[in-house]
């Protein structure tokens, strides 16, 4: 009883509008996947192109009236949404409109366009966690540890921000700030403290590390703010020196040579 309209948007996507009375009902649902299930496996199936034998697949957003919104903008929007999801989990499977995920991503979205604008306005700051010698428990070095905050007094922690920091980009600029404001910090508490020897650790994404200027980036900062390179410790985790060749293995080189 129902009708199926299909449409192609671009080269390679299609929408199929599936016109049923029985639209959001448990009934609609299930036709709702009924039918991406067919076409998922109308895809799956090979093809026969002279001697070659193609196998291809598709990856389905599926969303119901009312999902995203009430109009068919929305509706559009929230299939195209769920198409994404998809694709992010892994392609060849079919995805379902998720209200909860919708506002975590619009949520991300927002974060992500602020956060140029809040590095400018000062908005990050840092924590240092001490790092002891259990010897003698004598504080030997800190690490720094950004965070965000905002100004009506929320913080936003870092496993929150950095993820969308490494997706936009905004990940070079920001640490490179962190770098600084570390190594101008340690430099203050040398000076209030003669004699005393203290090496900072700073977090070093793989983006930061791929970037060409990194090396520069730091002998510039161990320039311009005094700190020695040999009580400067960058800190990489293991996932993101696995399979580092060519530039940003030089440059790892390179930022050892100095020290």
């Amino acid at each position: 009883g129902a009708g199926h309209l299909v449409a192609r948007l671009s080269g390679d996507e299609f929408v199929v509008l599936v016109d049923s009375g029985r639209a959001g009902s448990a009934d609609g649902s299930a036709e709702l996947l009924r039918v991406a299930e067919q076409a998922l496996d109308a895809l799956r199936r090979p093809v026969l192109v002279g001697p070659h034998r193609i196998v291809v697949s598709a990856s389905v957003g599926v969303a119901a009236q009312g999902d995203g919104g009430s109009g068919s903008a929305e509706l559009m929007k929230a299939a195209d949404t769920t198409l994404q999801w998809a694709k992010k989990d892994g392609r060849n499977r079919m995805a379902r409109f998720d209200a909860e995920r919708h506002r975590a991503a619009v949520a991300r979205f927002e974060l992500s366009a602020r956060m140029p604008a809040a590095l400018e306005a000062g908005e990050f700051v840092l924590d240092y966690q001490p790092l002891v010698r259990l010897a003698d428990e004598r504080v030997v070095g800190v690490e720094a540890l950004v965070r965000w905050q905002q100004p009506g007094g929320d913080r936003v922690g870092p496993d929150v921000f950095i993820p969308v920091a490494e997706e936009t980009g905004l990940i070079v600029p920001l640490g490179r700030w962190v770098l600084a404001e570390a190594c101008r910090q340690a430099v203050r508490w040398r000076a209030d403290n003669p004699g005393t020897e203290l090496f900072v650790s700073v977090n070093v994404a793989a983006r930061q590390v791929r970037e060409p200027g990194i090396v520069e980036d730091v002998a510039c900062i161990l320039a311009d703010t005094g700190w020695p390179a040999h009580a400067l410790q960058l800190e990489l985790t293991e996932s993101d020196l696995m399979g580092t060749t060519g530039e940003p293995l030089e440059a790892l080189h390179a930022l050892a040579a100095m020290g």
